[in-house]
C-alpha cells in the first residue's frame, strides 16, 4: 500500500482535522441548544420560571463524552505507524491510516 508521505496527502489529512474540530464544535453547540430547549419546554410546560441550566448539570455530559470520543478518531497529519495483527498463525501488518480511516465510518452512527 502507499503512504501519504507527500504533502497532497499531509494536506488531506490536515482538512480531515479541519472537518473534526467543526464536527466538535458542532456536537457541543448541538448539546447547548438541547439544554436550552428542554429549559424552555419546562418554562412554557409547567410555568415554571425559565433557568439557562448547562447541558452537564442536566446529565448530558456522558452522551457529548461518548460523542465526542467516537468522532475525534481521525488519521491526524505526521502520524505513522503500523499495526501487526496476529491470528490463525498469520501475520497481517496494517497502516495506521487504515484502521483509524475504517474506525472513522462509527461517525455515521
Amino acid at each position: 500500500g502507499g503512504r501519504c508521505f507527500d504533502s497532497g496527502g499531509n494536506g488531506l489529512k490536515g482538512i480531515s482535522t479541519a472537518l473534526t474540530v467543526i464536527l466538535l464544535g458542532a456536537i457541543f453547540h448541538m448539546y447547548e441548544c438541547s439544554a436550552i430547549e428542554l429549559c424552555m419546554r419546562n418554562h412554557l410546560e409547567y410555568r415554571r420560571p425559565f433557568e439557562n441550566t448547562p447541558f452537564w448539570d442536566m446529565g448530558l455530559l456522558p452522551e457529548c463524552i461518548i460523542e465526542c470520543a467516537v468522532c475525534i478518531i481521525h488519521p491526524a497529519p505526521g502520524l505513522e505507524y503500523f499495526v501487526t495483527v496476529e491470528a490463525r498463525g498469520r501475520v497481517s501488518v496494517y497502516n495506521c491510516e487504515s484502521v483509524l480511516v475504517t474506525i472513522m465510518f462509527l461517525r455515521l452512527y
